[in-house]
Parts: C-alpha cells; structure tokens; sequence
C-alpha cells in the first residue's frame, strides 16, 4: 500500500526544486508512493539571489565587506552580523511566517511522512516546521548536502520534533525509509541515518567506499585512473563497444579494469569462483586489442567496500576468489568464442532455445567441449523470459 508523501524543498536557490529533489520524488512514487511537493516558490515565496546586478557603488562595497569581514574589531563584527541579518536575508527568511501558514495546509493533508530538504541558513524555519510536524504527529527526516559531516551532524540531529536526519545518500532507500516512518519501525536501522539518539555512520557508504578505493590505488601504486573509459573492438560476430568504469594504470604499466557495482558482494564473487565474470572478459579483449596487453580485471561493490579480483597480482589487498587458475580472462573470452560459434550455427538452423529456469534443457541445451555452458538469468531480469509465455 503507498503511503502519502510530503516532500518540502527549502533549497530555493534556484526558480525550481532542485534536480536532487525531483530523484527523490520519482523515487517515491515508482514505490507507488503518493509524492505532495511543496516548495516556496510553488506559493509565491522567491528564492535566494547568489549573484546580485553590480551597483555603481559596488567596488567601495566589496571592499568594505572584505574589511569588515577580517576586522579583529568586536563592534565591527556585530555591526556587520547586524547588517546582515537585516538587509542580506532571502525572502524565505523574511516571509518565514507565510511559509508556516502555507506548510500547515500542506500537512492538513495528511500526509504519513514528511521530508525537508535544506541549507543550514534555514535551520530556523526547520525547527518551527519540525515542530509543526510533531504537533500533527507525523513523523519528520530532514537532509541535505552538509549533513555528512560530523559536526553539522551533532549538531542538528537533536531538533525538537525531528524524526530523523538523513546523512548520506539515501535516494535508493527512500521508499523503505518512508515506510519504516509510516508504520512506527525504528529509522536508525536504515544505512545512513542519525536520530536523537544514535549518531549514524561516521561516513557514509560512498565516502567510504571511496576511502577504501582510494587505499586499494594506493597499495597497487597507481598512477592514472580514468573514468568511464570508452572501449572498442571487435570478434567473429562483428564490432564490440563498451564502457569501462574504471581502468587504472600501475607504476609498472600494468592496467586493471574495475567494474563498479552498487550492491551483490556474494553475487559476484560467486562470479569469480566460477569463471562467469564475462562482462570483464569482454571489456579486458577490447583493452588487449588496443594496447596489445591482457588487464587484469576486478569487481568493486560500494555497499560493502569490497575489492574482488582472480589474484592479488595487481590489487595485493584486493579479495582473490579464483578457485582455477588457469581460467583466466583470456580462456574466458575463448570460451565465450567457442560458445558464440555454436549458438551462431544453432540459430543458422532455425533453432532457438529460450534458457529459463522452469524450462528443463534439452540435447541441444549442452555446449561443446571448451565453450561457455549456458546460465539460465534469474526471471526478473531475463528480457526474453516472455517468449516463455505466462499465466493469466
């Protein structure tokens, strides 16, 4: 069942929710979610100027904001603090009272759960919209883009009235956020959160899968890494193209092709141990053609920071899970040649088999000798399993 949703976007920096934002709310509502947006600009509140028309008087302002700024002086400081807090406000500082008025309508609606994005400039507006929110009993996470450090952290997560605060990146588990909220389960169980009473991740997992990628680097003395890494080539049945996530570059001109995963530590693992990693296989033939070398090849999964690769011959600290060692990227890819060859002729024949698990194989299931044995896919991500028909 969806849950009714109320997004409010505070980061009115922009004429609309910022893109951040809208990932969010199609997030929610693929879930089946009903996605509320409320933002200030959707009732007439105007946002944030960043870069204001230069003035005559512009150079002699720039130049006394800087002193005063650096001043050591106590009454120019507070001048200054005062100044701003008068006349450098956004609208949505100074029409904060409006804003209140607008959101309770919003949450009139009822909505099971609400998120606020924000800057640290509206906490403010934040404490009295928590507040608002813990008045209607509905539960609150608030996040944004500094709620990963520490003390921004420690510092907010106690807000009265406050659920939640979200300190990383959450988009995916958005959907599984909102219901754990909707139905009284304990947040903090969610990755990436922090609540009155438990701090959350002291680094959130892509900061530190990236810490720990950037230490396996290290330890291989890597000296280039590139990013999405155009590949090209081609076999017996036509062109190959492709792109790698990573391919790094040693001290000893040794290259690796990193494939980046987001989460099946075990899945792909499992694809080592039995000399199934083909997607790396292909990727590693198209480098060999254009530089004339065999990569060495790898899995990187973020949720869990690890390193997976046939040896420790380029990554030492990587988790080596060939179980063969003669089965290398090399006899995978003639392997998969092999395999290609036969299914080329079957399908030159009029032959097609559909490989699905509740389908038992057949005489002409079984490759020959020395190529790729076929792997039925798991349903939910076979795009031929249609051709298996289905039940009413």
């Amino acid at each position: 069942m969806g849950r009714r949703v109320l997004v409010c976007d505070l980061n009115n920096f922009a004429r609309y929710p910022t893109i951040s934002v809208g990932y969010l709310v199609a997030v929610l509502r693929r879930a089946g979610h009903k996605v509320e947006l409320f933002s200030p600009w959707s009732v007439g509140i105007g946002g944030y100027t960043r870069e204001p028309p230069v003035r005559p008087w512009g150079l002699i302002d720039q130049r006394l904001r800087m002193r005063s700024a650096f001043s050591a002086s106590p009454l120019v400081r507070r001048v200054r603090a005062e100044l701003g807090r008068r006349f450098a406000q956004s609208d949505l500082a100074r029409q904060s009272a409006r804003l209140e008025t607008h959101f309770r309508t919003a949450l009139a609606a009822g909505p099971d759960a609400v998120l606020i994005s924000t800057y640290l400039m509206y906490r403010d507006i934040v404490e009295r919209l928590c507040a608002l929110c813990d008045a209607a009993g509905v539960p609150t996470v608030v996040g944004g883009p500094y709620f990963t450090d520490l003390k921004v952290r420690e510092a907010w997560r106690r807000i009265p009235g406050l659920t939640a605060l979200s300190v990383g990146e959450n988009e995916l588990a958005a959907a599984d956020l909102v219901e754990c909220l909707a139905s009284g389960a304990a947040a903090a169980s969610l990755p990436a959160i922090a609540t009155h009473a438990t701090r959350g991740p002291r680094r959130p997992t892509p900061f530190r899968a990236l810490d720990e990628l950037q230490r396996q680097f290290v330890r291989a003395g890597a000296v280039r890494v590139e990013s999405e890494r155009r590949l090209k080539g081609t076999f017996v049945g036509g062109d190959l193209d492709g792109l790698a996530d990573l391919v790094v570059r040693n001290q000893k001109e040794r290259q690796a092709i990193v494939d980046m995963k987001w989460s099946g530590s075990g899945y792909y693992r499992q694809r080592f141990a039995e000399n199934r990693h083909l997607q790396l296989a292909v990727y590693a033939e198209m480098l060999r053609q254009e530089t004339g070398l065999w990569p060495d090849v790898s899995y990187f999964i973020l949720s869990t920071c690890d390193l997976f690769a046939r040896d420790a011959g380029f990554f030492p600290n990587a988790r080596s899970v060939q179980r063969d060692a003669e089965i290398s990227a090399p006899v995978l890819w003639q392997q998969f040649i092999a395999a290609w060859k036969w299914r080329r002729a079957q399908l030159d024949q009029g032959r097609i088999e559909i490989v699905i698990e509740r389908i038992p194989p057949t005489e002409g299931s079984t490759a020959p000798e020395g190529a790729l044995q076929p792997e039925a896919i798991p349903e939910a991500f076979n795009d031929y399993r249609w051709l298996a028909g289905w039940e009413a």
